[in-house]
């Protein structure tokens, strides 16, 4: 996989203080078993750094690390390109997480792994979501709406992380391809939908007028 230069502004400090509270606010939602502050993700000791991105990691491969047969910083990059990071992770700079030099970069691949592991979840709920549906629909109509809901839900947060790699790697032509599916799907569905919407509008008229004459007649 090719190299690319970080488009993100990962020295401004706004953008370093974006990604610290996503990354704190996620591991303290998400049982993380070590002390931690805002302030200690200011410039976190190595040993700091090496449990979160362990803790990290794990979420997607519990076995990570687990025989310390190779060198930890080995690890975490090879952990990082298996899960298609497209910026470069110096082992140097892993040997030395906290320092003021390499810790904006750690922490923006860290803030990375956190927004990989939300579009998972959501992903995973997504499917729950739909395979409930499927199970407890009793009717065949409200069954097709609730699947085509679902179904926009899961390919939205499925553009999302596609195009989240995208923007990150710069593939423009390939974006504004998925872009361009994402909207032909949603304008399909809005076809359908108005389209339903318009039986429903006809068969409510249909059945009011229906009233009206019974009303009118039947009482006669």
């Amino acid at each position: 996989m090719m190299i690319m230069e970080d488009p993100r502004p990962i020295t401004d400090r706004s953008y370093i203080k974006k990604c610290t509270t996503l990354l704190y606010k996620y591991l303290i939602s998400n049982g993380y078993e070590h002390p931690v502050t805002m302030k200690s993700l200011h410039l976190p000791s190595s040993r700091d750094f090496q449990f979160i991105v362990t803790f990290l990691l794990r979420k997607f491969d519990p076995t990570f690390y687990a025989d310390n047969k190779n060198k930890f910083e080995d690890e975490v990059s090879m952990a990082f390109k298996a899960l298609g990071y497209p910026f470069n992770i110096s082992k140097t700079g892993l040997v030395a997480a906290g320092s003021p030099h390499t810790w904006p970069a750690l922490l923006a691949a860290l803030s990375w792994l956190v927004e990989l592991l939300q579009y998972d979840e959501i992903y995973e709920s997504e499917l729950e979501l739909q395979q409930q549906a499927e199970e407890g629909a009793s009717g065949e109509e409200e069954l097709d709406v609730e699947r085509m809901i679902l179904r926009s839900e899961k390919a939205f947060f499925k553009y999302l992380l596609q195009a989240y790699e995208m923007f990150l790697c710069g593939d423009d032509e390939n974006y504004d391809k998925l872009e361009e599916g994402l909207v032909e799907m949603f304008e399909g569905d809005n076809g359908m939908l108005e389209m339903e919407k318009n039986r429903i509008m006809d068969d409510t008229v249909n059945m009011l007028e229906a009233m009206e004459d019974f009303n009118k007649y039947g009482s006669a």
